[in-house]
């Protein structure tokens, strides 16, 4: 009788104790749900906001990148064909040698936008930084150079289809005065 009265005892007090843990069960859970809560909202405006910028700014520096080498393109090639057409060789290497001054400023300008992207982007890293700066620099380096590359052996090719034409006596023979070099420039 008194053993069952001490069971009976036992199970009211322990009833009663988890009867007082669990408002604070349910208060821990509410806390740590707001705490998690906020800190997921938090986290993810901080994600989109990275995301957001870094696209922004990567496309934007792309396409700003693109736009002006399209324009940088038809300025060489344009100004290819007009030494090819009007000037002396000697004339359009000193053109050339200002039109490479002015690409590297290019070049400058193109880098800075693009590692400047990166760095706005990727929170201030140096390592980025440096890495964004110096891959921008050569892709834009040997993107002018297949450029000038390509103005140059287009000069060659349509100085050499003028003169052709001009020997002919069919296009341009007002053309031919600044062919003073000698043929075997053709070697190189």
């Amino acid at each position: 009788m008194a053993s069952s009265k001490e069971f009976s005892r036992r199970r009211r007090d322990g009833m009663t104790n988890t009867k007082k843990r669990r408002p604070m069960i349910r208060e821990y859970i509410r806390y740590l749900s707001i705490y998690l809560s906020i800190y997921l909202s938090i986290t993810s405006v901080l994600f989109l906001s990275f995301l957001l910028s870094f696209f922004l700014s990567f496309f934007l520096s792309i396409y700003l990148f693109m736009y002006v080498s399209i324009y940088l393109i038809q300025f060489i090639i344009y100004l290819s064909i007009y030494l090819s057409l009007s000037l002396s060789l000697s004339l359009s290497l000193y053109i050339y040698i200002y039109i490479y001054i002015y690409i590297y400023i290019y070049i400058i300008v193109c880098s800075f936008s693009f590692f400047l992207s990166f760095y706005i982007s990727i929170y201030n890293s140096l390592f980025f930084f440096f890495l964004s700066f110096f891959l921008s620099f050569f892709l834009s380096f040997f993107l002018v150079k297949f450029i000038i590359y390509l103005s140059i052996y287009l000069s060659i090719y349509l100085s050499i289809y003028v003169r052709y034409l001009s020997t002919e006596g069919t296009f341009l023979p007002i053309c031919s005065f600044w062919w003073t070099f000698e043929d075997n420039i053709f070697v190189l």
